[in-house]
Formats: structure tokens, C-alpha cells, sequence
């Protein structure tokens, strides 16, 4: 074996050459802020929230489309949620979803 293929196996082997071609890097493109409607009334605030993220997607699906409507993508996400007591003393919670819509290209 060469001088000149050893350095090229050991330099590959080591990672000191880099391939030709880097993969590249998509881009995340978001949309402007979609508050959801109110959430159902459920019995827990995570209920109420899950509710929430299910209107807000709704919400984004119709105004762009289902490649805009996943949650974990999006950015400045927030919640408003609040408890109310109804007449018969049971608690009930609704929330808001509020998030910028993004997808990666």
C-alpha cells in the first residue's frame, strides 16, 4: 500500500475529509399569530388544552393547510385558560390556543 493511500484511508477513516456534498439545512417558515376558538368544557386544564391545539390546527388547516398545523412546529405558543364552577359545583375549564404556524421547507 502507498504513502498516498494510507493517508487517504486514514484520513477518511478519522474524518478529516469531509464528503463533497453537505446535506443541507431546511428552512422554517412561519406564518402570521392564530388564536384557536374556546376549547370544549373538560374537567381538567390539560383536557382543555389538548381541546385548544385541536381547534387551533383546525383553525390553521382551514386558513392555509394541513402541512401548517402541526403544533410542535410552531412558534411562540401560549395558552389562556380559565376555571369556572358551574351550578352544580363541578369545575369546568376552557382555554385558548395561540401560536405562529411553521413548516420546514
Amino acid at each position: 500500500m502507498s504513502f498516498k493511500s494510507t493517508f487517504l484511508t486514514f484520513a477518511l477513516v478519522s474524518g478529516i475529509v469531509l464528503p463533497a456534498t453537505q446535506p443541507a439545512e431546511a428552512a422554517k417558515i412561519c406564518r402570521a399569530s392564530i388564536t384557536s376558538n374556546t376549547s370544549t368544557p373538560s374537567p381538567t386544564r390539560a383536557l382543555a388544552r389538548a381541546s385548544a391545539v385541536t381547534k387551533w390546527a383546525a383553525k390553521v388547516t382551514s386558513r392555509h393547510n394541513l402541512s401548517w398545523a402541526n403544533w410542535d412546529n410552531a412558534n411562540a405558543k401560549n395558552y389562556n385558560c380559565w376555571r369556572k364552577t358551574t351550578v352544580l359545583g363541578t369545575n369546568s375549564w376552557r382555554c385558548r390556543a395561540s401560536a405562529r404556524p411553521c413548516k420546514f421547507n
